[in-house]
Formats: C-alpha cells, sequence, structure tokens
C-alpha cells in the first residue's frame, strides 16, 4: 500500500492509498483471500474533519485493531459525536462480532456502519 503517491500527498487525512489492483484483490468476492482489509472513513463531531485509513489483518484481527488503536488515539473523545465507516473484504468472526457490541455499548456517541464483501462462515 502506498503512502507517497496519489491523493496522499496532498490530503493529510488520507493516511495511506490502496492500491488498484490491492482493492481488487481483497474485495473482489471471487477472490477468497485468506486475510482481511479494513478501509475507514471517520467523522467527527461538528468539526466535520475526515480520517481515512487501510488496514489489514496482523497479530489480531483488523476489527480488533481498529477499536484498540482507535479507543488509544489522542483525538478520541468518548463524548464527542463521530460516525465511523469500514469497508471489509470479510465480514467479522464471532469473536469481533462481540467485541464491536461491547464497543459501542461502551461508546454511545460512535456510529458504526458497515459494509462488507465477503460473508465469513
Amino acid at each position: 500500500m502506498s503512502s507517497e503517491t496519489g491523493p496522499v500527498a496532498v490530503d493529510p487525512t488520507l493516511r495511506r492509498r490502496i492500491e488498484p489492483h490491492e482493492f481488487e484483490v481483497f474485495f473482489d468476492p471471487r477472490e477468497l483471500r485468506k486475510e482481511t482489509c479494513l478501509l475507514y472513513e471517520i467523522n467527527w463531531g461538528g468539526r466535520h474533519s475526515v480520517w481515512r485509513h487501510t488496514s489489514q489483518n496482523t497479530s489480531n484481527h483488523v476489527e480488533v485493531n481498529f477499536l484498540e488503536k482507535f479507543t488509544t488515539e489522542r483525538y478520541f473523545r468518548p463524548n464527542t459525536r463521530c460516525s465511523i465507516t469500514w469497508f471489509l473484504s470479510w465480514s467479522p468472526c464471532g469473536e469481533c462480532s462481540r467485541a464491536i457490541t461491547e464497543f459501542l455499548s461502551r461508546h454511545p456517541y460512535v456510529t458504526l456502519f458497515i459494509y462488507i464483501a465477503r460473508l465469513y462462515h
């Protein structure tokens, strides 16, 4: 994934850009790649700041990585409304679904929209 090309160099809110061929491999439902890719966008309250980023599985699933990183970011304020949109190459597993549910119950000011390319089974 590129961090120095395209809109990234101009727009600092684009933290990392997924390359077109990577997007196709991760999000084409005919491809059955075993790792998950998460593209996300965060809209913060009245500031209308948008953060975009991509991440892939590491030692944890991308959903858990996102939730842990999101709550430890210095910009996170639990009482500020924000809307998060996820684009996942696979739907969350049962364990990640529970973690997402717990996260949303602890953070009522966060709204999460999830779009998926393939169902995990």
